[in-house]
């Protein structure tokens, strides 16, 4: 079920109405509303346009697709799990890897009814795949953050390194910090 395909747009619409998160007189008319819309994705102009909250929407989208919802927004994506796959394929096919559990990696995909997803997806990684749905700009503004911090931090650490060096070449010592910790194992 293609992101923003008519299919995909009346089944979510539809889910919303049932679940009272839209009157069902708004039914056919959102349908046109996006149509007419400068929005390339339904579940942004539903947003943008305040017709559904995140959590809302998020819910909807599990119903949908049927598979758990993750907010992307509101979580801390690890670096390692991040650069198993280049920035750009993570932001073209809308997903972001959130945890491995032993041989399962979860990702989050703004479309896990992608049917190239996970053939693509084994290109990279050979773990069992479970998806998640999430938001579309919450994934790549997490990726965007997430990616791009962990390059941010080694240069800072490669910095810090390079500063220590400058010091130590003008004859100043470098202290390590007293943690009051002893490592004198006989006084033990």
């Amino acid at each position: 079920m293609a992101q923003s395909s008519e299919l995909f747009i009346r089944e979510l619409t539809h889910i919303l109405v049932k679940t009272g998160a839209l009157p069902i007189s708004e039914e056919r008319p959102l349908d046109e509303a996006f149509k007419k819309s400068a929005h390339d994705r339904y579940e942004m102009f539903l947003l943008e346009e305040g017709l559904v909250q995140p959590d809302v929407l998020l819910k909807a989208m599990s119903l949908c697709y049927k598979v758990p919802s993750f907010d992307a927004a509101d979580y801390f994506f690890e670096y390692p799990l991040l650069h198993f796959f280049p920035k750009d394929f993570l932001l073209n096919n809308g997903i972001i890897p959130a945890e491995l559990d032993e041989d399962i990696l979860i990702i989050v995909a703004a479309d896990p009814s992608d049917p190239e997803l996970l053939a693509k997806i084994g290109e990279f990684v050979s773990y069992d795949i479970q998806f998640c749905v999430g938001i579309y700009q919450d994934i790549c503004d997490a990726v965007e953050e997430y990616y791009d911090r962990a390059l941010t931090q080694d240069e800072e650490v490669e910095e810090q390194s390079d500063s220590d060096n400058e010091m130590e070449a003008y004859g100043f010592e470098i202290e390590e910090e007293d943690t009051g910790v002893s490592e004198d194992i006989d006084e033990i």
